[in-house]
């Protein structure tokens, strides 16, 4: 009997980081969720892929600039596939940012899928979303410090949290 609480007691961390750890399916209601869920809070939406030097640049600003700044919200949409998930987590948790909502584009209808989020986007990446009260815009290709940082100053209380 010991030796079961033992094991119980060993494995439950590792089950705990399981379970926090987890890939939603993107589909063509799953923006709108995103959305609804963060009404009213600034957030910056990252697409991203496995494939892509500069998403992986991107993916270590965004860690950089979280380690100082951390009321920045992110939210990450990786356009490869569900069956790359353990992927998808395994750069995620090199990066440390596996704790923010993590998504991949279902299999089918990628297109519909981008037009989901902006029909003017037509696959280039990396491309971030910054929401905020004042809207939304939008940047393909790799973000820098400065983007984010004046975006970010540009939040209520943003500047005092530089």
């Amino acid at each position: 009997m010991q030796i079961i609480i033992f094991i119980i007691i060993l494995i439950s961390p590792i089950s705990y980081a399981v379970a926090k750890d987890n890939v939603n399916i993107f589909e063509t209601t799953s923006y709108q969720k995103i959305l609804k869920e963060k009404q009213d809070k600034p957030f910056v939406l990252v697409l991203w892929s496995l494939d892509c030097p500069p998403c992986m640049e991107e993916l270590n600003l965004l860690q950089d600039f979280y380690r100082s700044h951390q009321r920045l919200d992110l939210v990450f949409i990786s356009t490869d596939t569900p069956s790359q998930n353990d992927e998808i987590l395994q750069v995620m948790n090199k990066y440390g940012l596996s704790h923010f909502q993590q998504w991949v584009f279902s299999s089918n209808a990628i297109l519909q899928l981008r037009h989901t989020i902006d029909a003017s986007w037509y696959g280039e990446l990396p491309r971030s979303y910054f929401h905020s009260k004042a809207g939304r815009y939008a940047i393909s290709g790799k973000i820098d410090r400065e983007v984010i940082n004046k975006w970010y100053k540009s939040l209520p209380g943003g500047s005092n949290l530089l």
